[in-house]
């Protein structure tokens, strides 16, 4: 089982694996699975330990409940200011470069 590098436990971000050589990674934010800079870093984390692992040649992303990710968290954007913004940028880029470079095959579901 791949562990993320980070001392404290995901909250909205599951790794578990269904099957051998498999992993996958679950949304699991309750409402809509809304992206927030909380969810976007665990995102990143979770594909880092991908990276780092030497036995897994699959990845299925997925989101619990019925729906995958409603995007970005509006809720979140109408307190944004520009200190927000940059940090929310930041971790968007890092969470898709980290999906990116994953160098197994990533599945969507």
């Amino acid at each position: 089982m791949i562990e993320p590098r980070t001392n404290s436990p995901l909250e909205f971000v599951k790794i578990d694996q269904p099957m051998e050589r498999v992993v996958r990674i679950t949304l699991d934010r309750p409402g809509a699975n809304a992206a927030n800079t909380q969810v976007l870093k665990e995102l990143h984390l979770a594909f880092d330990a991908v990276h780092d692992a030497s036995d897994i040649d699959a990845v299925l992303l997925t989101g619990a409940g019925k729906v995958f990710c409603s995007g970005n968290d509006i809720h979140e954007f109408a307190q944004m200011d520009s200190e927000y913004a940059a940090e929310l940028m930041y971790r968007v880029r890092r969470a898709f470069w980290a999906l990116h470079d994953c160098p197994v095959p990533v599945v969507a579901r």
